[in-house]
């Protein structure tokens, strides 16, 4: 077999392993979520400390509630998360994942002047051959953090755009309104 089946085999075997890690992890923690009853007092307290989430599907035609609507979106392009999350206690976030046709380095230029023409300062940004991740902030609480990934195996790019607002800044949105 030549060296470079090889190290795809090999890619692909960590990869299934990796994968199937994350599905156990994630099927346990639904498993503590949904049924303390029959759980140590240690895992009882534990359970008490995990914050639920409730996820709502946004229609794909429309941007998350809360994103910014002038937020850049590449026309056409196939969408493949869109949906608001919150939390007992106000946290917020609006989501939204989309394949790209457009390089890594291009969605980073159209994300940073973005950022820079909308007053957010940026507060991170970090480049890799196969990823960029740039996040910015506003204010006194809202933040976005955009993704975009290669995939080079599967030559797909995506992009993903989360916008999370603190609690107390939504609050203090909303008293703002209010007077």
């Amino acid at each position: 077999m030549p060296s470079s089946k090889i190290k795809l085999l090999g890619i692909l075997v960590i990869a299934v392993l990796i994968a199937l890690g994350l599905w156990f992890s994630l099927q346990k923690l639904k498993t503590t979520v949904r049924n303390p009853v029959g759980k140590s007092d240690k895992e009882k307290k534990e359970h008490k400390n995990l914050v639920a989430v409730t996820q709502k599907d946004v229609d794909a035609s429309r941007l998350p509630d809360g994103m910014p609507q002038d937020i850049p979106l590449e026309v056409g392009a196939k969408v493949l998360q869109n949906y608001n999350a919150t939390t007992p206690d106000g946290r917020f976030q609006a989501n939204r994942m989309f394949q790209t046709k457009l390089g890594l380095q291009e969605n980073r230029e159209i994300y940073v002047n973005y950022f820079k023409s909308k007053g957010w300062k940026i507060s991170a940004e970090v480049s890799r051959p196969t990823n960029v991740v740039i996040s910015a902030v506003k204010g006194a609480g809202e933040f976005i953090t955009v993704t975009v990934d290669e995939n080079a195996i599967a030559k797909i790019r995506t992009v993903d755009i989360v916008y999370f607002v603190a609690p107390s800044a939504e609050k203090a949105t909303e008293n703002k309104t209010k007077k």
